[in-house]
């Protein structure tokens, strides 16, 4: 059977293989094309029929770690990191979704081990700060969306059982960097998608108050450029980050003080 019929057998029976599906065969496939610039095949059935597949607990641990192994190499997770505005940008985006579905099952049945998850830490630096390709939705191939993919697996990482303190800050670090630039808007929700993984790391107690306060105030030192428009592409990034960071806090009762001190940037900030 032609392996994308299959998919979409898979997709319309609830995501259940079949007896006779071979799931190895399956699942290189995925893997080979977790990057295809055809937004149906990519989007829609591989990456909902391998999370799902990852949910439902189609594949053992042992699996899973096998999986999160290749994601993380030279061909996919970094597959042509630094390009820009070039198709490799697919395949590195998928990936770090398919991570993400693996630590959101981790979180539940712990089988990864410490020595893994900081391995997972620290590729997901290197990869956060090294990925150049910040296109959102991209016309005829659909959602590349890097920042916002990795927002979701940083979001995943902080609740896993064991996360450094190094990574947390270097995490922070990278998203002012990520957000602090002038070369692009961000118009596909990138900033709820990562305000949502500061949260989580405000919840699970890998940030206090004051270091997410100092870290707002960070902001500032890297909001020296005073050239037109570039500027404006600067403040219209981070304004955008804070004000969902504002209203998230809002929304769940979290603490008034680095919610004040949100509100000090934007009015620092604003020209109305």
């Amino acid at each position: 059977m032609d392996t994308i019929l299959q998919l979409k057998n898979i997709k319309e029976n609830n995501f259940k293989p079949f007896e006779n599906t071979d799931i190895d065969d399956l699942t290189l496939f995925m893997l080979r094309e977790i990057g295809n610039l055809d937004p149906y095949l990519r989007d829609t059935l591989i990456n909902d029929v391998f999370s799902m597949f990852i949910e439902n607990g189609v594949y053992q641990d042992r699996k899973l770690e096998e999986i999160l192994n290749v994601l993380l190499d030279q061909e996919h997770l970094f597959f042509n990191i630094g390009h820009e505005d070039d198709s490799s940008v697919f395949k590195r985006s998928f990936s770090m979704l398919i991570i993400a579905e693996i630590l959101r099952v981790n979180t539940k049945n712990n089988f990864l081990s410490q020595e893994v998850l900081k391995i997972v830490q620290q590729d997901f630096i290197s990869y956060y700060n090294m990925e150049r390709d910040l296109r959102g939705y991209v016309k005829d191939a659909g959602w590349a969306h890097s920042v916002a993919h990795a927002a979701d697996c940083l979001k995943m990482i902080v609740h896993s059982p064991y996360v450094e303190k190094d990574f947390v800050n270097s995490a922070l670090k990278g998203i002012i960097t990520k957000f602090c630039i002038h070369n692009y808007v961000y118009i596909n929700e990138e900033d709820e998608r990562t305000v949502s993984a500061v949260v989580a790391m405000y919840q699970n107690g890998h940030v206090s108050d004051q270091e997410l306060i100092d870290w707002l105030n960070d902001f500032e030192k890297a909001m020296c450029i005073t050239a037109f428009p570039q500027r404006h592409y600067l403040l219209t990034n981070v304004k955008g980050l804070l004000r969902s960071m504002y209203f998230r806090f809002s929304k769940y009762s979290l603490s008034p003080e680095v919610m004040e001190s949100i509100r000090q940037v934007l009015i620092k900030n604003s020209k109305f």
